[in-house]
Order: structure tokens, then sequence, then C-alpha cells
């Protein structure tokens, strides 16, 4: 039924899903300035694209999801779209992932639709940390090949979707394409294109996984170890010619035969591209054949790539699941990511000199797997004792074998020919580590806050994985208790509750088993009841796609920082000839309160609007501040008086100045920012409308006021 709504879809509107949190740019603004409104149009094909105005269409018509590893035909849509980069969050050209977060509109100043195009990769799915990738900047126009999703509200392009082309251009990047196919099963590069590719590489460095075709033009067969090197060429010839070294056969198995392929054969083949010693340009050892003259491997299962992949790699335990199923000494077809912290290292510091591979133990906290004879990034030799160590949490690419030695014994390995993707010394890898404290009791983080990050982390089936790659260890967060679903006040005194930002909110995080105040056991049923206002410290992780507390979690205070205040009450504010100054600690609001509206001593009123942003403007203790989140509005209503400018000093702490980095309007004034000052002149007259419009997320997107001051027309 889906699939023949969307086949029938006639980009009629329909209403925008509240985000839960600050979505950068909303679908169909521009964020500023006037707003040009494009009619959708394309079919969302290569051949003819969506503009960003269908796809935001397309995406608004899809279930939301919030779970992005649970897409599937019903609540996503493979298409393809073309816009313009209007605003880049991050590009990774230096980290593991080499992949970007950026947003795309229908015009080239970015004042019509946007959509988010969430960590996709480069020109034909390369990767932006490789050499010679080609780097997207704003105003290119891009075509982008992914699957729409309703992420949480958000409309987006999922992670892992790839560039076509960009300003007109495809192929391998630069001004100009010179490669003839994409590296995919359906079109594989040619030899040619492989030694362009190659030839973009540093020495040593290898692409991602890529199908390349050809003729054999020499071929060498070592049955003794079951693999063969040979070259291809478009045409036979020595022109162009391209190694593939130390090649396997059909689905990665070992040559056992010279004639199993032969000079004027047509192959393609899937590995690595590499740029061995930086000038041979050649496929890495450990690649297979994928067919011989357009047969393929008959009775065996074709391989399409990798198991997993380097964002989402499977764990020690599922390795040995895939392990168990293979024949004694077999190995899988293809190769998988392989995600595990190091137990062991079994190889010896004159062997890894000498041999430059190193054997290892990785496990992830149930099961073990042996790294055999490993290399380290980028499939480079170890030169050294140290490069890797115990506790080192890494993902490993190579193929999974089931070994049995002479005793009889089964060893599960990742078979020789693996090497490291990613790497993190002493804390972990895969998911983008979440780095430091996650709030303090001086400033715990808000729910919406622990949530948006929480939805980052990978999920967990069982509490013990814990880590600190897939946690949020001693997490400080502050809410009100919406709902308890237990209190045990026996044996083993802990409780289950939810918290939010706010009673009846629909976002709500689980506090599993938690302990009462400084870790003490729960003694009665009504030490905690709904609407109490607690800050708890603990672990948060995704068990099993619920966002927690985990048990063990204990209150820091309860109902300690309430307070009254704010209202249309007056008094707020010190006046001075011709001024008013509110100072943000002398209105009387309590810690975390949302005020709607404000009353002045001189009768001026401040009135406050989330703006669609579930963090509307609210007073915290910590900062003596109101904080205006991405959205949020404030109106400044002067009565019969007339505003002559507005001066707002903001709140510097823990390394942050929180003036929304500059990105505040106030209707059309001049902004002049000095310190943690930030002045507007110029409204001159009776209201003025303070707007936070940042498209950041965090510390730099808020407008934190400590101060407000108020200069009138004389």
């Amino acid at each position: 039924m889906i699939a023949m709504a969307m086949a029938a879809f006639t980009f009629s509107s329909c209403e925008d899903v509240p985000a839960p949190f600050a979505q950068p740019e909303d679908p169909g603004t521009g964020g500023g300035g006037s707003t040009v409104v494009v009619d959708p149009k394309g079919s969302g094909t290569e051949a003819d694209p969506y503009n960003v105005a269908a796809a935001i269409e397309v995406a608004k018509a899809l279930p939301q999801i919030a779970d992005a590893k649970s897409t599937d035909e019903t609540n996503s849509k493979d298409v393809v779209a073309e816009g313009y980069v209007s605003s880049i969050n991050e590009i990774d050209t230096e980290g593991n992932y080499g992949n970007a977060t950026y947003f795309i509109s229908d015009d080239k100043e970015g004042k019509s639709n946007k959509l988010e195009i969430y960590r996709g990769y480069g020109l034909g799915g390369q990767r932006f940390n490789e050499t010679g990738a080609t780097i997207i900047k704003e105003g290119d126009q891009v075509v982008v090949s992914g699957k729409l999703v309703n992420f949480r509200g958000t409309l987006e392009f999922t992670q892992g979707s790839k560039i076509i082309s960009i300003n007109g251009q495809g192929g391998g990047g630069g001004e100009t394409s010179d490669l003839e196919g994409a590296g995919t099963l359906e079109n594989p590069y040619t030899a040619k294109d492989a030694i362009i590719i190659a030839g973009k590489l540093g020495a040593n460095d290898s692409g991602s996984p890529a199908y390349v075709k050809g003729k054999v033009v020499t071929v060498s067969i070592d049955t003794s170890y079951g693999n063969a090197t040979y070259k291809i060429s478009a045409d036979g010839t020595e022109t162009d010619q391209f190694q593939i070294f130390r090649g396997l056969y059909f689905g990665g198995r070992n040559f056992t035969s010279t004639d199993q392929l032969k000079k004027g054969d047509d192959v393609v083949v899937y590995g690595n591209i590499i740029n061995f010693m930086g000038n041979t340009p050649e496929m890495a050892q450990g690649s297979e054949i994928y067919s011989i003259n357009n047969q393929t491997d008959s009775g065996e299962q074709p391989t399409t790539g990798p198991i997993g992949s380097q964002e989402e790699p499977i764990s020690v335990t599922e390795a040995l699941v895939l392990i168990d199923a293979l024949a004694d000494n077999a190995t899988t077809d293809q190769e998988a990511y392989v995600k595990g912290t190091i137990k062991e290292i079994q190889t010896t510091a004159e062997n890894i000199a000498k041999y430059k591979n190193i054997d290892y133990i990785i496990t992830d906290g149930d099961s073990e797997i042996k790294v055999f004879r490993g290399k380290n990034l980028n499939n480079t030799d170890f030169t050294a004792e140290g490069q890797i160590n115990v506790g080192d949490e890494v993902i490993v690419l190579g193929k999974l074998q089931k070994y049995v030695n002479n005793s009889g014994e089964v060893i599960p390995e990742i078979a020789q020919g693996n090497y490291l993707v990613s790497l993190t010394q002493g804390q972990g890898g895969g998911e983008e580590p979440i780095s430091g404290e996650y709030g303090t009791l001086e400033e715990p983080l808000t729910v919406p806050e622990a949530l948006e990050i929480a939805y980052q982390l990978p999920e967990i089936s069982k509490a013990s994985d814990a880590n600190e790659s897939n946690s949020m260890a001693n997490a400080v967060v502050m809410g009100i208790i919406a709902s308890i679903k237990n209190i045990d006040t026996g044996q083993y005194g802990n409780a289950e509750y939810y918290i939010s930002d706010q009673l009846n909110s629909n976002y709500m995080l689980l506090v599993y088993r938690g302990y009462s105040l400084n870790g003490d056991h729960f003694k009665s049923q009504d030490e905690i009841k709904e609407g109490d206002e607690v800050v708890i410290q603990g672990t948060i992780v995704n068990f099993k796609g619920t966002l927690e507390f985990t048990s063990g979690s204990k209150i820091l205070s309860l109902n300690g920082q309430t307070g009254t205040g704010g209202g249309n009450e007056p008094g707020g504010g010190e006046e001075t000839s011709g001024s008013v100054t509110v100072v943000a600690a002398d209105l009387g609001l309590g810690n975390q309160e949302k005020p709607s509206k404000l009353t002045l001593s001189d009768g001026t009123t401040l009135s406050f609007d989330g703006g669609g942003n579930n963090n509307a403007p609210a007073y915290y203790n910590s900062g003596s501040a109101l904080r205006m989140y991405p959205k949020n509005s404030m109106v400044i209503d002067a009565g019969n008086k007339k505003i002559a400018s507005l001066e707002f000093i903001c709140d510097e702490s823990n390394g942050n100045l929180y003036n929304a980095s500059g990105d505040i309007t106030v209707n059309d004034t001049k902004m002049t920012i000095d310190g943690t000052s930030l002045k507007f002149t110029g409204p001159n007259a009776s209201t003025a409308t303070v707007k936070n419009v940042s498209t950041g997320t965090g510390a730099p997107s808020q407008l934190r006021m400590k101060t407000i001051i108020i200069t009138y027309v004389q």
C-alpha cells in the first residue's frame, strides 16, 4: 500500500510534523530574509532527479522513525535529488568516517526549501578523507543518491548517501571526470579507471572496495598458496593494464588449478584498489573474482559487498555465529567489519618488527575472536610494539575463518589479509565517540538535550555491554518526574520512572532501577512523586531501542532548586533615566522555568515563544541567565515608548561564549559584538522582535542573557 501511495504521489502539501529537537533549518524556509517558493518537480531518478521541494514532499509523506537502522521500504524511499549546497555542518576529511553533513536548497542563495544530507559520502561514494577526494563547498550544485527518511520529524537523506555529480561533473572528482565506470557491480570501473583512482591515493593507501572489469593480459596462478597475480586491460593488450595482486577465485576460495583463469578471459573482480609504495597501482591481496566471461560461480552466492560497514560493524558475537556455519577451515565469501576491544596481543616485539603484522584477540565482553596476522590502518604494516595496545577499541575488516588446528581445536579467526579501519586508543570506536562530560550538578543537561545525544548511541542488548563508545557515562540530567512505574522499598530499594522536561511531554527518559538521594535505597513509596524536579546522575544507554538511565543511577537533588515567580507580575528591571536594566537573576524565576510573558517595572513586557523548538526559552540558575535556543523569539513591547537600542550581556562559562555565534536578529537593526555584549541599534519602534536564527546545535547555537538593557528614544 505504501508503494502504491508513493507511486501516485502528486506533491500535495502536508502538515509539518514537529521535531523533538531544534532542526537546523526548517524545510521550506530560508533561515532569514525573503523566502523563495519553488514548485516540486522531478521523478526522483538519475535521469530526472527530484528538486529539493519535491524531495521534501516525498519525505513528509513517510512515517517517522526513531532509529536510522530500522529503515525499510515502508518508511524510506531511495531517490535521486539535486540542489545547491546552502550550508555545511561538517566534513570529516581527517577522521575515520570520511562523510559530511550538509544542506541543499533549490536556489544558490539558500532562500528556498532546505534538505539535510546526513553523513553522506562524496563523489561516486568516495569518502572525503580519501586522497584526491573532491571536497564540496557552499554554492556547489550537487546530485545526490540515497534514502529519504523522516527521522523524528527531521526530513533528510539518511547516512550513506553519495554524490553523483558536482557542478555537472561526475566520476572521480576534479573539474572533469575521466572515469567510465562507478565501481559498482552494475557499472564496474575499467582498468584505466582503477589506475586513475590509485594514482590519487597516497603511498600504500587503499580506497573503498570496488568492482573492476577487464580482459586478462597475463596471469600467474600459484596453487600452493591458492592465489593468482594477473593483469587486466580494456582490450587484453598491455595498454593501461592494471594488476590484481594475489587475488582469489570465485567467492574468495583458493585457486586449485592453473587452468581456472587464462589470458583473454573477461573478468569482473571485487577488492580494494591500492597505490602500492606510491608507484604501483593494483588491487590489494585478497580480492575475489565475481565473474569470468560473464559466468558467475554456479552454486555459490555471488559476493555483493562486505558484511556490515565501518559505520555499523558487526560484533564479535555476531562474527562467531557466521563462523559457526562454515565448514572446517573455510572462510566467508565476503569480508566483514568486526568491532571489538583488544584483550591480548600475541605477537612479540621482535616478530612485529620482522613480519610487520600482529596476532591479537578482540572481545565484545561475551565472545572472543583471533585477528590473524593483522595489518595496521589503511592496510599498512605494523612496524613496532605499542602501535596497538590492550584496551584499544578497533574495527577490523577481513574475511572470517573457521580454522581447525592439528589437535582438532576450532579457532575462530579473522583471516590473514585483514586490516584496521578504525583505532581508538583506550576508549572505543565504531560509532563516532561522543566526548566530554554530560552535564554537571551546577549545569545539568535537560531531558531533550540528553535524548538528542542518546539517539546517536548504538543499541546494546545487555547492560554489561555498556562502555565509553556506546553510553553516556556519568551523565547528569534535570527533569520532572512524569510517571512512576515501580518503587521497591524491599530487597533492591530502587525505582523505575520517567522524567521529562515538563509534565505531559512526549519526550521522556526512562530511569531504570535507579536509587534515591545520594544513592541510598528507597525506604518509602512517597520519597518521589509525579511532578517532582530531580537531578539524576548515571549512565545513559540505548537498550534495544529504549533510551534510559541504566540500573544504578542516583538522585543528586530532589526539589532542591524549585521556585516561583515571573508570569505577568510587574517589578522586574531597574529603571534609570531613559532606560531599564533587566538582570535575569532578579526576575524571580525558578530553575528551568519557561516564562510566557514578563512585565517589567516600567510597564514594558517581554513575551517568549519557542518557535517550534521543543526547547522553549527558559531561565536557568546555572549561569543565572535567560536562554533562547534556535527558532526561539522574544518580543519586547515598550507600549507608548520607542526603543532606541538593546544590549544583551551574555553568559560566558566553561570556555563557551553563549551569544549564539552572533546569529541573532532584531527587526532591521545593526548588531555590534564586543566581548560578552551584543548590542543592537536602530529599532526606533515600540516593539522589537529578538530571534535566534542559528542553524547550529549545542553551546554555539544558544543565546544566554544574564542582563538585558533597553534604552528608549528621548
